[in-house]
């Protein structure tokens, strides 16, 4: 096979390529197995994309080779995937094993494949009946052995319609001959107890199930043939690799014998094993010491045992010389560390930001006063004496330190429960009526108290420092308009569940609360309150609906005359009235001596298809722009407005553009997101001009969806003396439209997005879809519950979109759900809402959340300073926003002075700038560290809020303290009495820079 690696390779910066020949190097030494622990936020990713590509390279052709990834969750596989399959021959989902025998599975026997997997789904068979299409396929498997009742009765449940099982049937076709697999699935006496097997019983019916699906991925595992194996976020099933009778267990050992047969495994994980204990966990128990041995042994492969035996005997050596650090020469810990790093670097290497400290990570950390006012008390109050008398006190004060309102976000806590099981627990009501959301002001959009210290002091950052209520798109990091602020979208991680809930409802009310009360609108909301922005072709609307169609229609004219990059670089930072004012004078240089329609009134909207005549194929690829991007794409109300919008008029008269012609095309100029979108990917798309269009056709669909949200319904609510359709493009232009889509795109397109393909599809239309779909999210709405009754339809709800949640309950792996949560963490990944991101430990480990957000909250302390790094590390990435801010305010001159992209000029003005000073650190820098040479730059931000004189005050100082040195407790047992030691030595940092383990791979001087 010829495949060519260096596309790939060429994007890596240095250090990440050093991983990558590092990897490989240990590989063709032996090393069956690798990990890769590079700090979070480093690109391992992109590391084992480079692996990849070179071990693809190797093969020769004809042979099969499969490559296999294997990850936590599907919403993990879903992000990394589109890096990881570098084979760009379709689209590549997580699947489970047994429907690798399923012909849509599209394996080759003649090259190579990529497969994904995921643990939980694939190597566990013993807690499920595993998904309808792998029933399915048993069914087709076993066609001949049995009649097709006894089959459809032992298989089809639970899915209760047999229209439906016919469909999955329909779905599913073995990719093998059936015969030979159905000859294993029925091996021992399982024809016997399919036979007899009581249909009706589950008891009896279940077991039967579940032992044929674990045979089948069994078949399933022994029919791969892998190369490389790639285990991401390893520490989250690194369970499967310990011996154990377990059926899971069992799968991976069949697994992992490939390694016999030359194939590698790459581990990825930046917290493989708890790099430091507290106090805490101490007593709770748990043996990191042993845990990280564990996981060495697990490296080694065969030789574990006898390395984790010398690795033990080798760090206790290493902690006695550091314990006798004052009293004895530097030089025996550091020879007891070289023998320690040795014996690591054979199977680890660890890429990091910082050696030892902090100094220079970009982060600033901060502890805030979480205040506790009456309204507070009163809710403790209440659930103390609810908790009393259901007998629950477990964890009662941390639950109200951590959310208001309790009862109401609960659901299925341990006092929930307790509450519903009580036999009077109607009587319980009026006491816990102090701790639930009042009705009334849910309904009527009266103001709700914060009713927790965190959640005001949230409130206080959201709506009284940042107005964020006031905004659809946070403010681009380059301007072109003058007045921009620095915002930030902020991440919050909680240790409980109903803090994402909490947040999300009291946030989102708030916000539509004071949105509404600044523009007057004080009636309560209707949800059938007419469409502001309404698409009909019908005689009475069809004027209103043309205009709107100005939001929609991509103008080639107005991309090509009016761009306001190109007027920020002449004239500088300018008032929007400015910006306007310089595009009416382009537009009516460009009018000059040419006859347009002339039309009465202020909108004639006529004027834009007739610059644009004769394009006839630009008319067709918008019209199929705004039929992908309508929810009825059989009947699409857009698409029969555009062919309305540009149908010849011939009866039109035609003359000189006049003054209010011009006016209206410069605030559509400035204004229409079809418009600014064309000019953005006119920068950054390798595709044709008509493609182009398409794209930025479809993506207006989700502005316009956006704009007829209830939430924004303030924003463009007219008072008579202009349309929705008029504010909608004001407020576009107002807020520096152009700009927020020139840096977004640049981001999502890594500068310019190629003519490949993606999904199976073109890259450019899998990036409309995504995009449109991220601009008119509407996020699911949060349920109220009330555990004082007995029915459900009790239950209320409170919208979620300023603010959303980002839980367990909305990541697990079910038909349905996994598309929302892609698109809500795609929409937190651009400027546009959510602004505020709540989140469990669900959203810890794995995924990004960067590209808007440089400030983080972290509700609950860390228990860890790992734990506070990773949590760090989903913002503190690859062009993170801080590292973007500061280099918009260090280099916007070199954007200025440049032609094309203003984000491409000003990232290589940085480049050269670390370069030329020497502080690159092997392309660390500028795109994950830079600060710049502003005298206030732009810093990661963590917050911690906690009530005044709590404990909690105390650990928070302490995790912050110890940040600094846990790596010089790196795997030893009993870490905090060592960390304790340590601080009270006050080592030089010169001192402690030496003595720290090091399993960076070297870097070569090419």
């Amino acid at each position: 096979m010829s495949f060519d690696p260096a596309p790939f390779l060429s994007k890596l910066k240095r250090f990440q390529r050093a991983t990558v020949d590092y990897v490989m190097s240990r590989f063709d030494a032996g090393a069956p197995r690798f990990l890769v622990a590079d700090e979070v936020g480093l690109g391992k990713t992109r590391v084992a994309q480079g692996v990849v590509a070179l071990t693809l390279s190797r093969l020769t052709k004809g042979q099969r080779a499969d490559v296999v990834y294997v990850c936590s969750n599907s919403a993990i596989a879903r992000q990394n995937l589109r890096l990881l399959n570098v084979l760009q021959n379709g689209e590549i989902q997580a699947t489970r094993l047994t429907l690798l025998c399923d012909r849509r599975a599209g394996l080759r026997e003649d090259g190579p494949n990529f497969i994904a997997l995921t643990p939980g789904t694939s190597f566990d068979k013993a807690s499920s009946l595993g998904r309808a299409e792998e029933r399915a396929l048993l069914r087709k498997l076993l066609g001949g052995r049995f009649g097709s009742r006894r089959l459809d009765g032992l298989l089809m449940h639970p899915v209760q319609s047999k229209v439906q099982w016919d469909k999955y049937l329909d779905k599913v076709s073995p990719a093998i001959d059936p015969s030979p697999v159905a000859d294993l699935l029925l091996a021992g006496d399982m024809t016997e107890r399919i036979g007899a097997c009581n249909l009706r019983d589950p008891d009896a019916r279940n077991p039967i199930v579940r032992e044929l699906l674990l045979r089948l991925a069994r078949h399933a595992l022994a029919a791969l043939r892998p190369r490389l194996v790639i285990f991401d976020e390893f520490q989250r099933f690194r369970d499967l690799f310990a011996e154990g009778d377990s059926e899971a267990q069992a799968l991976m050992r069949t697994f992992l014998e490939a390694e016999s047969r030359g194939a590698r495994v790459l581990f990825l994980s930046a917290t493989p094993y708890k790099l430091l204990t507290l106090d805490r966990e101490e007593t709770g128990g748990e043996d990191h010491h042993a845990d990280f041995l564990k996981t060495v042994s697990v490296l080694y492969g065969t030789d574990g045992p006898q390395a984790a035996t010398a690795l033990r005997q080798e760090i206790r050596d290493f902690r006695d010389h550091l314990r006798r650090l004052a009293t004895e020469p530097e030089l025996a810990a550091h020879d007891a560390r070289s023998a320690v790093e040795a014996r690591l670097r054979t199977v680890i290497s660890r890429q990091e930001r910082v050696a030892s400290d902090s100094e220079d990570a970009d982060v600033r950390r901060t502890i805030i006063p979480a205040t506790v006012d009456a309204t507070d008390l009163r809710q403790a109050k209440a659930v103390n004496h609810v908790a009393r008398q259901v007998n629950a006190r477990h964890h009662v004060v941390d639950y109200w330190k951590s959310a208001p309102y309790l009862f109401s976000f609960m659901r299925d806590y341990d006092l929930a429960k307790r509450i519903k099981g009580y036999d009077e627990r109607a009587a319980l009501a009026r006491f816990g009526a102090g701790a639930m959301i009042p009705e009334s002001g849910r309904k009527n959009f009266d103001p709700i108290p914060p009713g927790n210290g965190r959640m005001r002091a949230l409130f206080d950052q959201v709506f009284e420092k940042a107005n964020l209520h006031r905004l659809l798109w946070l403010p681009p990091s380059l301007p072109y308009l003058r007045g921009s602020k620095r915002l930030t979208k902020t991440l919050i991680f909680s240790d409980w569940q109903m803090v994402p809930e909490a947040v999300a409802a009291l946030v989102s009310h708030e916000a539509e609360r004071r949105l509404r009360q600044e523009k007057g609108l004080t009636i309560r909301p209707d949800r059938r309150e007419a469409v502001l922005l309404p698409l009909r072709t019908d005689s009475s609307h069809v004027g209103t609906s043309m205009r709107v169609m100005t939001l929609l229609y991509p103008s080639a004219f107005l991309s090509r005359v009016v761009d306001p990059l190109a007027i920020w670089r002449e004239k500088g930072p300018m008032a929007p009235a400015a910006m306007r004012t310089e595009a009416e004078r382009l537009i009516a240089t460009a009018l000059a001596g040419r006859v347009v329609p002339t039309v009465r009134g202020d909108a004639p909207w006529e004027v834009l298809p007739f610059l644009d005549a004769g394009e006839t194929a630009w008319f067709q690829e918008v019209r199929k722009g705004l039929k992908a991007g309508s929810s009825n794409s059989k009947k699409s109300a857009a698409v029969d407005c555009l062919n309305t919008f540009i149908a010849d008029q011939p009866d039109l008269r035609q003359g000189p553009a006049s003054k209010t012609t011009i006016r209206f095309l410069a605030k559509v100029a400035l204004g229409s997101p079809a418009t600014c979108l064309l000019r953005s990917f006119n920068r950054h798309v390798d595709a044709p001009a008509a493609a182009r269009a398409n794209m930025a056709g479809q993506i207006a669909t989700g502005f316009l969806t956006l704009f007829n949200h209830r939430e924004v319904r303030p924003f463009f609510v007219s008072d008579g003396t202009d349309g929705a359709w008029s504010r909608a493009l004001d407020y576009c232009a107002e807020h520096d439209l152009q700009a927020v889509l020139d840096e977004y795109v640049f981001q999502i397109t890594n500068g310019r997005l190629t003519n490949d393909r993606e999904d199976g599809r073109p890259a450019h239309e899998v990036l409309a879809d995504r995009v449109r779909k991220t601009v008119g999210l509407r996020t699911a709405q949060i349920t109220l519950h009330n555990p004082f009754t007995k029915t459900e339809r009790a239950d209320r709800t409170m919208p979620s979109h300023l603010a959303a949640r980002f839980a367990e309950s909305a990541v697990q792996d079910r038909d349905g759900d996994s598309a929302r949560i892609d698109t809500l963490r795609d929409a937190f990944n651009s400027p546009f809402r959510p602004f505020v991101l709540a989140s469990t430990s669900v959203g810890q480990e794995g995924l990004d959340f960067h590209l808007y957000c440089h400030q983080l909250w972290h509700w609950n302390v860390p228990s860890n300073p790992v734990d506070l790094e990773q949590r760090e590390g989903r913002i503190q990435r690859y062009l993170n926003h801080a590292v973007r801010l500061n280099i918009a305010a260090n280099h916007a001159a070199a954007a200025r002075a440049n032609e094309g992209p203003a984000w491409t000029a000003m990232l290589a003005a940085a480049e050269a700038e670390v370069m030329e000073r020497g502080t690159a650190r092997n392309g660390m820098r500028p795109h994950w560290l830079y600060d710049g040479d502003a005298a206030d730059p732009t810093k990661i931000e963590t917050i911690i809020p906690l009530p005044t004189l709590s404990r909690d005050v105390q650990r928070a100082q302490r995790l912050l303290r110890t940040t600094a040195l846990y790596r010089l407790a790196f795997g030893q047992p009993r870490q905090s009495d060592l960390l304790a030691m340590l601080e009270a030595a006050n080592i030089e940092q010169q001192v402690r820079d030496r003595l720290l383990i090091n399993l960076a791979p070297p870097i070569s001087d090419g």
